[in-house]
């Protein structure tokens, strides 16, 4: 009953969850049977969040404590329990759509949006305790622990890395420097990012863009590892690895 903009897994596969596109947006968690597609209750919809008044840009689930962090066009950040379907924290975030998410650690993550900032929250007080301010929109946020870098991308037809070092219990940022700047060989916004490597971690990065095309970077050295033109018609907005 609702375009759908964004989807996330939920207990390994056992819930997927939507969020709607539009003014009169939705969050459903779904129950769902990967085995048996034809058993009654796949797909059902067992809850629904809430809260944001336009499009749901990205859905982010924390599997450690069945919490979800979810973004949108009308600027703000929710924090979610899933086995409730209540809210835990709204973040008025940017001044404008909230694209990006991710997580650096259990109790900071980062934005990122049409204002053309990134920024860094600490959960438990509810404050930005850091602010990247670049020239271009930003959509797509990747972090890599094993390197300590953060991934974005957007509008400047560039991948950036940044150096990241936490201080202070993760209370502050010690450290943010831009570490590589590497070019769109296709010259278009970036729009989708993935790790090659690991689901949640690694080197090497897969990048779509709204052309249509996809590249590989090294994060480590900054690199390009190989480049696929036009392999859709239009914009890559997601990627899901097996």
């Amino acid at each position: 009953n609702q375009p759908i903009f964004s989807l996330a897994w939920w207990k390994q596969g056992q819930y997927l969850i939507e969020g709607g596109r539009g003014s009169s947006c939705a969050i459903h968690i779904r129950q769902w049977n990967q085995k048996d597609c034809t058993s009654k209750d796949h797909g059902k919809i067992i809850k629904t969040l809430k809260g944001h008044n336009r499009s749901v840009y990205m859905l982010l689930v924390d599997e450690s404590n069945d919490q979800m962090l979810s973004s949108s066009q009308d600027k703000t950040i929710r924090l979610w329990n899933l086995n409730t379907g209540q809210q835990i924290k709204k973040f008025n975030a940017h001044a404008s759509a909230v694209f990006g998410l991710c997580k650096v650690d259990k109790n900071v993550f980062v934005s990122a949006g049409h204002d053309k900032s990134i920024k860094f929250w600490n959960v438990a007080s509810d404050t930005c305790i850091h602010i990247i301010n670049n020239a271009h929109w930003v959509w797509p946020l990747l972090y890599s622990a094993s390197n300590q870098v953060l991934i974005s991308a957007g509008g400047d037809w560039t991948v950036n890395v940044w150096d990241l070092k936490m201080g202070e219990a993760n209370k502050k940022i010690d450290k943010c420097t831009k570490k590589f700047t590497i070019n769109n060989p296709f010259n278009i916004t970036c729009r989708s990012l993935a790790f090659l490597d690991g689901e949640n971690d690694g080197s090497r990065v897969l990048v779509g863009d709204s052309g249509g095309n996809m590249f590989i970077v090294n994060v480590k050295s900054g690199t390009h590892i190989n480049r696929f033109e036009k392999i859709h018609s239009s914009t890559i907005s997601n990627f899901v690895l097996d």
